[in-house]
């Protein structure tokens, strides 16, 4: 009851900030407008966003969920650059609001503070699968075909450093992929979604092949 009360809330503030922008511009909007309209304080409203902009577009913290691990868990037999991509994409989706997605798009066209707040809230979720990627044994995942559940290290050697050019390689990899997709287009629907990153992939792999 407590989450769906959260998620109440936040859908709330964030239709109001949306709301209030289309009707007055970003600039006229203030967050006490915005906490008025959802029906909350504005210490409510910054305790779900940290700012106006974060409330326009529906922004949620990027984190690692169990249905992300779970949807992950079922592509381990996907190439990896396709696995990883999937993985930023779903900590994409899974921190904004997706029926909104259509209304926020031309706004973030209009506004260059909103393209902005989009590409350092890109940065924090590339830092989210950094995270996890980091836990990863990366020699044994390779080992094993590089497929299979991932192989994890032990907790003192994770901060060891041992796979970082690795990992800046993948993300810097799976960041192109989804700038080729556009995925800022909208939220496709997962055999949709599935297809363009495969294709994409493959575009991709067939550029270094050398050949």
């Amino acid at each position: 009851m407590r989450q769906q009360r959260r998620e109440r809330t936040h859908t709330a503030i964030h239709e109001a900030a949306l709301t209030l922008v289309q009707e007055k511009g970003l600039k006229a909007t203030t967050t006490d407008e915005i906490a008025e309209l959802a029906g909350v304080s504005p210490r409510t409203l910054f305790n779900y966003f940290a700012s106006k902009e974060d409330a326009v577009l529906g922004l949620r913290a990027p984190i690692i969920t169990e249905d992300i691990l779970q949807k992950d868990a079922a592509r381990q037999d996907l190439y990896i650059f396709e696995r990883v991509a999937h993985l930023m994409l779903d900590i994409i989706i899974s921190s904004i609001d997706n029926p909104t997605f259509p209304r926020v798009r031309p706004l973030v066209q209009e506004y260059p503070e909103l393209r902005y707040r989009i590409k350092t809230h890109h940065i924090e979720c590339e830092k989210t699968l950094a995270d996890l990627l980091r836990t990863i044994d990366w020699v044994k995942f390779s080992a094993s075909g590089r497929c299979g559940p991932w192989p994890y290290l032990p907790e003192s050697e994770v901060d060891a450093g041992t796979s970082e050019p690795r990992l800046r390689a993948a993300l810097c990899i799976t960041s192109a992929l989804l700038r080729y997709l556009d995925y800022t287009r909208g939220v496709l629907e997962d055999g949709e979604r599935d297809q363009m990153i495969r294709e994409a992939v493959q575009t991709f792999r067939h550029l270094l092949r050398e050949d």
